[in-house]
């Protein structure tokens, strides 16, 4: 466990940054905004377990090859401890699972936002994500150079840019290019925005800037050192129970590894470049 003045640092670490990011993505950061909420989703398979235990020499416990079977989970936590009911565990690839089929995808991610996390945010939450691809969906898709000519013509008066009518297809689709960056926006946003909360996304690739990477850690190395059926409910279950009993959010936000991005970061902005512009 961190101490006090270890966590309040942490804290600032992490809030400066939180203000990098946002920053570059042209955002002011609030003054009062200091802890948003983190976000992700990782897996356990049926036969995550210890590579190595004690035993007796008699009854040792016998691996299977594969990995077995998989579930999906997805929490959410800040400052504050992770967000109430805001856990979701569900079996991969499951023709049906509740309601959540096959994988993660936008639907099904869309559908935990909607009905478990907005619920029991904050007012005015900043939610940050990666950028996996169910969270970048876009709302309005562009037309291609294979679009119908009055397609185009449509998609530039939605946005108010100025055209001609009268030029050609590849006219009209040279115009799109130079301005479809800048009319991007994504399901996810919109969806957040109507609630009065806002989407950041982490630099691609930056993993160790999300703490919920290392809760994750820590539920699959306790998993692990428990499973000894190799069975996915089971799994699941002792899943659960670290959730739910073993693990507090707050003392795990804090890594050498994280320093270690925050004073490459501050050198340079190679550590924050590919980020997509907040729309």
């Amino acid at each position: 466990h961190f101490t006090k003045n270890e966590e309040c640092c942490i804290s600032y670490r992490r809030y400066i940054n939180f203000k990098k990011i946002t920053e570059k993505n042209g955002f002011q950061v609030p003054s009062t905004v200091i802890h948003p909420v983190y976000t992700d989703k990782t897996y356990l398979h049926s036969c995550h377990t210890q590579p190595k235990c004690w035993d007796d020499g008699q009854n040792r416990l016998k691996r299977p090859l594969s990995k077995g079977k998989r579930l999906i989970i997805v929490h959410a936590g800040g400052k504050n401890g992770f967000t109430s009911n805001g856990l979701l565990i569900f079996h991969s690839g499951s023709a049906k699972s509740g309601d959540y089929h096959d994988d993660m995808n936008h639907t099904n991610f869309s559908k935990w936002v909607e009905s478990q996390l907005i619920p029991n945010l904050p007012p005015k939450t900043f939610l940050v994500v990666d950028n996996a691809s169910y969270h970048n969906v876009k709302a309005d898709k562009s037309p291609t150079s294979g679009s119908r000519k009055g397609d185009m013509i449509n998609w530039l008066i939605e946005h108010n840019i100025q055209h001609d009518p009268k030029v050609t297809k590849l006219e009209l689709y040279n115009i799109i290019k130079y301005h479809k960056e800048a009319t991007i926006t994504y399901r996810l946003d919109i969806l957040l925005q109507q609630h009065g909360h806002t989407i950041l996304r982490l630099p691609p690739y930056h993993p160790e800037v999300n703490p919920i990477e290392k809760i994750w850690a820590m539920v699959k190395n306790r998993v692990a050192a428990r499973n000894v059926t190799f069975k996915l409910n089971d799994v699941e279950a002792s899943a659960r129970e670290e959730f739910n009993h073993s693990l507090v959010f707050t003392v795990n936000t804090g890594s050498s590894d994280e320093e270690d991005f925050e004073s490459t970061s501050s050198d340079s902005d190679d550590g924050l470049t590919g980020i997509e512009p907040l729309v």
